[in-house]
């Protein structure tokens, strides 16, 4: 386990205007975060020496589409959502990032403009690992640089499927793949993170009233319940709808 300790705000690095920064002590659980799996505590130690831990109120955009890629994000605690926004204004939802997630990996390697805007959906605290500083620690950490590696091969898989998906699938198809591919043990139950309908259809490339449409047939049959935001899955779904 390592300690993260919180540093001044990086005037230089564009980040003056963000939310409050936390000064007092953090313990970091890298074992919740794969990229940092398996790291000597002298790596640890290097790559928490240039973070920064900040506290973003519910409702704040923390990367904005377009942005310039100057850091890399660890979520310590809250819940996100993620989206690029088309020409004509219209939000096609990526998926949501909880604690022990990160994003903004890719300005590791490539320092092009933001593909997608995150939102705090909760009061959330997040790590800022600076490009910079985080290129010097994958110079001298090898292990590091493989598990890179790994995530961006492990994330490309995941979107070759999701386009497969969204070519093949008819939209029940996609909402019962959706629901199966997020939804969480929780105390012997299948319970997915909290989204709207509206959210899932953005994701998904279909209509909130489809969408809803399905719900209500899944309810009427006993397949799931809703939970506040979240869907409870009570058994196997139809094949077809």
């Amino acid at each position: 386990m390592c300690i993260m300790h919180t540093s001044p705000s990086m005037e230089s690095g564009g980040f003056s205007d963000m939310p409050s920064v936390n000064h007092s002590p953090r313990t970091l659980l890298f074992g919740e975060i794969p990229l940092f799996a398996h790291l000597t505590q002298d790596a640890c130690a290097m790559i928490e020496a240039g973070a920064v831990v900040k506290n973003f109120p519910k409702g704040t955009i923390i990367v904005t589409q377009g942005d310039d890629s100057q850091a890399m994000y660890l979520v310590l605690e809250g819940r996100l959502r993620v989206y690029r926004t088309q020409e004509d204004g219209k939000e096609i939802a990526l998926g949501g990032l909880a604690k022990g997630d990160y994003f903004g990996e890719l300005a590791l390697l490539d320092p092009a403009p933001r593909s997608a805007s995150v939102m705090a959906l909760q009061a959330s605290r997040l790590a800022l690992l600076p490009r910079g500083h985080i290129l010097q620690c994958l110079d001298q950490q090898p292990e590091l640089a493989r598990n890179l590696l790994t995530s961006l091969a492990a994330r490309f898989r995941t979107l070759t499927v999701w386009m497969t998906d969204l070519a093949s699938l008819d939209v029940y198809g996609r909402v019962a793949r959706f629901l199966l591919d997020h939804a969480r043990d929780q105390d012997g139950e299948q319970v997915t993170e909290p989204m709207t309908q509206q959210e899932l259809a953005q994701h998904i490339g279909a209509s909130r009233e489809m969408v809803s449409r399905i719900f209500k047939e899944l309810r009427a049959g006993g397949y799931i319940s809703l939970r506040g935001r979240q869907v409870v899955i009570h058994r196997r779904l139809p094949d077809r709808w």
